[in-house]
């Protein structure tokens, strides 16, 4: 396919070059501004993400704390360790609810809150 025959190469060939300058900044603009957006976009996501990260690393050390509870009969590290992980998780769950959508918060009130407000209450060391 020659390509001095396509539409688009004539197309751009017969724009003068003062229209060119003008329609240059334009479609730079409109790159440069969707790039912006989407970045926006893509750090809010992780901000939103990280303190579901930091809810599973909290309730990772509270269950550690728990089994070493077990397996050590009580004492006073394991016990730091379960309340440090309970501590942390009930800090960041708290944090994590206000960037969530309506919807998404409805979920996690339903599925997780409430759940772990029941075994919060039980597990206090």
């Amino acid at each position: 396919m020659d390509i001095t025959n396509t539409i688009l190469y004539r197309l751009i060939n017969s724009i003068t070059i003062r229209h060119k300058l003008i329609f240059a900044p334009i479609v730079m603009v409109t790159f440069f501004t969707a790039i912006g957006v989407l970045a926006f976009l893509s750090s809010r996501a992780t901000e939103t993400m990280e303190p579901f990260d930091h809810e599973s690393i909290y309730l990772q050390m509270m269950l550690r704390g728990v089994n070493e509870i077990i397996i050590t009969e009580g004492t006073s590290q394991s016990i730091e360790i379960a309340k440090k992980g309970l501590d942390g998780f009930n800090r960041f769950h708290k944090v994590l609810l206000p960037l969530l959508s309506k919807s998404d918060r409805a979920l996690v009130d339903k599925e997780i809150t409430v759940t772990w407000n029941e075994i919060s209450n039980d597990i206090k060391p």
